[in-house]
């Protein structure tokens, strides 16, 4: 990460309290005064990327724990950085207005350190594994940013060891800081110089905040970069005044305090390396220094803090979280084993299927790229069938399933290495069988892209994905011919984002297939199979404006009725939006709005049935419920027109969950999703 060309402004600096614990120097008193490097002492340690979030706090924080854990042997090496950030901000929202229960939402708005490290020592801390730090895409945007972190990561952080935490600069009232001579706001920045180097000999970093003139603090930075750790840094160099510009044009940002050594000629003067949150490569500066003046400066540095830990461990008590609730009357929950967990990841959806009356198999990616599966049969209900156990095996994405041969069903997925396999499966009630083939070699498809698949006609399935290119390339089989798969392009390079998904749909009378896409300016992208001409451009470039559709939206489509079709898309503003296809008309009707703006999250599942002269189409709300609208077909009642609901509560579903829809028997279908605490439920609806 390049340094940003606007303000880092992800520290929030807090008045003092009375009630902080002031750090004292527990260590060996016979020890080094002069220099300190807990990069050499403590080897091992990461350099965080915040990314475009204003989670910088929350990122030293974490750089901390890793560097605590290493000293202590307590805490985890890998902390969750987004469980950091949310309680940090939700801790000071709440007791800042007497609650007790979370609050209805936060803001990437930065934090300060005192609630980072209040939170850890309240509410413990979670491992990144509970609550990971996921980028979206290729961009800079980050998951779940503003969500609340599950109930398993809660748990787990509360059997942490203890820990305190400690203020190094000296409590004053900011009321009388105005009156302050230039000598006492030195002495205060002497202490708190002192009490940093004394913390660093103790072994623990510190956490602080600082203020600069963005123009000057780049310059600093471009002048001021250490040498790979462990290597010498002797030699001092000039660095400008820290805050020599304009009035009013701060920035402010949180760093770690890493090591410090003193100059030799003059013990006034030295410098201390502080570890950044841009991330680790070299022009993205993971660590720079700051001169003994920059520190002690009363105007330009704030909010020192240290955590370490202290004996025992406490169970801590935790607000009351939303419970998992179907506001709509006939639909039933099942949650199945908490155990069972799905990547999330972009373009990552259940696979689900019903190949028979009293039959159902879903089928998704797990965390450790394994292909997991559970089956429903009637008489016993549903059970897990690991189809896949071997650890990367499926890169963390799309997957898709059909039925389309007597007995079976196939399921397509990407590896990590870019090559499309398909598995025929053999699933009954004392086991599976399963039959594997390469559709196509490493480096065919886009790891990231989707993947859609559909049965046209008894016997027939075709598939496509996206290539690296930009392309989309397709498969197709039918029974009984004797030529196995067979490949050709349908879009030519260019066509598609490379991270596009992609969706599908077969009218009921096998004479129509549509294949969707996202362009890489962010418009809807497709073609049209008819039984009489073959593969056909389903738009062109002035149906649609560029940034129509979100880059990495979820695509859904179903046909309602023999000769319509109908595909569904998130646009930037979380619009819900669709399209019709009618067969007499030969093209496009008008963008029809679902749901409107910030209604459904873009990184997060869509999907749809057709059934009994409905659809339904279901989506992750902004405040993280099952979003759910419906249209009737036909009927005196049906006025066309959307209905748009909440299907659970706010809070209720696992941002970033995917999804997956199949048809059941006597006008039911499912719904699958992950709910707040990443378990996988599923919604039976009758309709």
């Amino acid at each position: 990460m390049p340094i940003p060309d606007s303000h880092n402004r992800g520290w929030v600096p807090e008045k003092f309290d009375a009630r902080d614990k002031t750090y004292y120097y527990d260590g060996d008193a016979e020890a080094d005064f002069t220099k300190a490097n807990l990069l050499n002492r403590y080897p091992g340690w990461k350099v965080y990327n915040q990314n475009s979030t204003d989670s910088c706090v929350a990122n030293a924080m974490a750089a901390a724990i890793n560097f605590v854990a290493r000293k202590d042997h307590v805490l985890t090496l890998d902390p969750s950085r987004l469980f950091l950030y949310y309680n940090a901000r939700a801790l000071e929202i709440m007791e800042n207005q007497g609650m007790d229960t979370w609050p209805p939402k936060v803001k990437d708005a930065g934090s300060n350190i005192r609630y980072a490290a209040k939170a850890i020592s309240k509410l413990g801390i979670a491992s990144d594994a509970k609550f990971p730090w996921i980028q979206e895409g290729d961009g800079d945007k980050v998951l779940s940013i503003n969500d609340r972190p599950p109930d398993a990561a809660y748990e787990e952080a509360s059997a942490m060891h203890a820990v305190e935490y400690c203020r190094l600069d000296p409590d004053h009232s900011e009321d009388v800081e105005d009156q302050f001579t230039p000598k006492e706001k030195e002495a205060i920045g002497i202490i708190t110089l002192a009490r940093t180097k004394q913390c660093l000999v103790e072994g623990y970093p510190v956490v602080f905040g600082f203020k600069f003139y963005w123009g000057d603090f780049k310059e600093h930075l471009a002048n001021n970069q250490t040498p790979l750790p462990g290597d010498k840094w002797c030699s001092f160099k000039p660095v400008p005044q820290p805050h020599d510009g304009p009035k009013g044009d701060w920035g402010a940002h949180a760093g770690v305090a890493v090591a410090f050594e003193v100059d030799k000629t003059d013990s006034s003067k030295g410098r201390v390396l502080v570890q950044n949150s841009w991330g680790p490569g070299p022009d993205s500066h993971p660590y720079f220094y700051m001169p003994f003046d920059w520190i002690s400066d009363f105007e330009a540095t704030d909010d020192f803090w240290m955590i370490r830990k202290v004996d025992g461990a406490r169970k801590r008590q935790l607000p009351a979280s939303s419970p998992l609730r179907f506001t709509r009357p006939g639909w039933n929950l099942t949650q199945w084993s908490r155990d069972l967990k799905a990547a999330p990841a972009l373009n990552a959806v259940f696979a689900a299927v019903s190949r028979a009356r009293g039959t159902a198999e879903a089928f998704w990616i797990t965390p450790a790229g394994q292909l997991d599966c559970m089956a429903y049969y009637r008489d016993m209900g549903w059970g897990r069938r690991n189809i896949i156990s071997e650890d990367g095996s499926a890169a963390l994405g799309a997957i898709a399933a059909v039925n389309s041969q007597t007995g079976g069903t196939e399921i397509f997925w990407i590896t990590p290495g870019g090559a499309v396999n398909v598995a025929f499966i053999e699933i009954n009630m004392g086991g599976f069988g399963m039959t594997l083939q390469m559709l196509a070699p490493a480096g065919s498809a886009s790891v990231k892209s989707g993947l859609t698949v559909v049965s046209r006609s008894p016997g027939h399935r075709e598939v496509w994905w996206v290539v690296p290119d930009g392309s989309i390339q397709g498969k197709w089989n039918q029974d009984g011919n004797g030529m196995g798969w067979q490949g050709y392009t349908l879009a030519p390079a260019g066509s598609a984002h490379v991270e596009s998904n992609l969706a599908s749909v077969a009218t009921s009378d096998h004479k129509l297939m549509l294949v969707w896409w996202v362009t890489k300016d962010g418009r809807p992208g497709g073609k049209l199979w008819d039984e009489g001409s073959g593969w056909r451009d389903t738009y062109s470039d002035s149906d649609f404006k560029s940034g129509d559709v979100a880059l990495h939206s979820r695509l859904a489509a179903v046909s309602p009725e023999p000769g319509i079709v109908e595909v569904y898309w998130v646009s930037r503003l979380g619009e819900v939006k669709s399209s019709v296809w009618r067969k007499g008309f030969n093209t496009w009707g008008l963008v029809e709005g679902v749901a409107p703006k910030s209604s459904a999250r873009v990184d997060s599942g869509l999907t749809a049935v057709a059934m009994n002269n409905r659809v339904d189409v279901h989506w992750v709300g902004a405040d993280n419920s099952l979003g759910l609208a419906t249209k009737d077909y036909g009927g005196s009642e049906s006025d066309g027109s959307w209905k748009v609901v909440r299907a659970t509560d706010s809070g209720s579903v696992w941002a970033g969950s995917p999804l997956g829809i199949f048809t059941r028997d006597n006008g039911q279908y499912s719904v699958i999703f992950q709910d707040c605490n990443g378990a996988i439920v599923l919604g039976d609806v009758y309709q």
